[in-house]
């Protein structure tokens, strides 16, 4: 499936994408630019081995990450990828479990970036609804022990 008529943007990870994280291998070497970021109003919760993120009114809920331009020649390949691992169906995407969507994030400073990001659902906090405080999937990982490459189930 082409992503042509898809705006080129870059995607915000947060969990698993990350660099160092188990799925970063989907990144790794097709990026011209990651950069650190932030994106206020949305909370991260654990589903076991990987996290999802939701929009929350909570106060002060931030979740952290970066910001990924893949290289413009792979962009559809790395686009394709990370639909695949979330799995997200751009034809069907109600059918999908996680949704991707159009955000603004702010990098570590005061520019905002507009970018990819993917969603969890409500439905999976009827299965895990274990909230991650500090929003951070790389700092939750390592004060609870779980491995670089826990990868998803």
């Amino acid at each position: 499936m082409s992503c042509q008529n898809e705006e080129k943007l870059p995607f915000f990870v947060y969990g698993t994408l990350r660099p160092g994280q188990s799925n970063f291998h989907l990144l790794e070497g097709r990026t011209q630019r990651i950069r650190s970021a932030y994106v206020d109003g949305f909370a991260l919760y654990t589903l076991g081995s990987y996290p999802s993120m939701l929009k929350s009114n909570a106060p002060r809920a931030r979740v952290y990450g970066e910001v990924v331009t893949p290289q413009s020649y792979r962009y559809d390949t790395v686009m394709q990828s990370l639909d695949r691992l979330e799995e997200y169906d751009p034809t069907d995407p109600d059918a999908s479990w996680y949704y991707r969507t159009v955000h603004d994030v702010h990098l570590n400073g005061s520019k905002t970036v507009r970018v990819w990001m993917y969603l969890g659902r409500e439905e999976h906090l009827k299965i895990w609804n274990k909230r991650i405080q500090s929003g951070d999937w790389a700092l939750f990982c390592q004060q609870n022990d779980i491995g670089p490459f826990a990868g998803r189930p």
